[in-house]
């Protein structure tokens, strides 16, 4: 049911770094202002030691958000704190793209595969040092964007929510290549 573009969108970011935060924080604030409002960001850290940290930045920066284990429904929030375990292919499942961290700082970023075996477009930062050879073959055939600012994220995050074309191409490419 979440899969429709017209029902609900989910970004899904499933890792971050300490100095990558802002940006996350930064993309949901400018998507909130742009009125996507049925639009809901999950954050999956890597680490659930990291949840408080999340909350605390999240609170600080005056975003509706609600922890998954609360089981509460998710309507009203803008964001979504993964955390809990094993249920990263569940939140992929429904996402319409990801945003992949570890990326945008010395990292060397995370798989990508991840998402895209279930036909989700990814987005990344330059340093993706460790998944070289993947992330030759996504861009190529169209499943992944690789991008070198915070605005080029952005703009990317938006023309995905907003030109079914460019959102439909590229799902249909990610399972093409998978």
């Amino acid at each position: 049911m979440y899969k429709s573009r017209n029902l609900f969108r989910k970004n899904k970011i499933p890792s971050y770094q300490i100095n990558e935060k802002p940006i996350y924080i930064s993309i949901e604030s400018k998507l909130i202002v742009e009125s996507y409002t049925k639009i809901k960001l999950i954050i999956a850290p890597r680490h659930l030691e990291r949840v408080k940290n999340i909350e605390d930045l999240l609170k600080k920066n005056n975003i509706n958000f609600s922890l998954k284990s609360s089981g509460k429904n998710f309507k009203d929030v803008d964001v979504i704190i993964l955390d809990t375990t094993g249920e990263l292919s569940n939140v992929y499942s429904i996402s319409a793209f990801s945003i992949i961290f570890g990326s945008f700082d010395s990292t060397g970023g995370h798989n990508p595969l991840e998402a895209t075996v279930w036909g989700i477009p990814t987005i990344s930062g330059a340093n993706i040092k460790n998944f070289k050879v993947i992330y030759r073959e996504l861009t190529k055939n169209n499943c992944s964007k690789i991008v070198n600012s915070e605005n080029e994220l952005f703009e990317i995050s938006k023309k995905l929510i907003e030109d079914s074309e460019f959102y439909n191409s590229m799902k249909l490419n990610c399972e093409k290549t998978i």
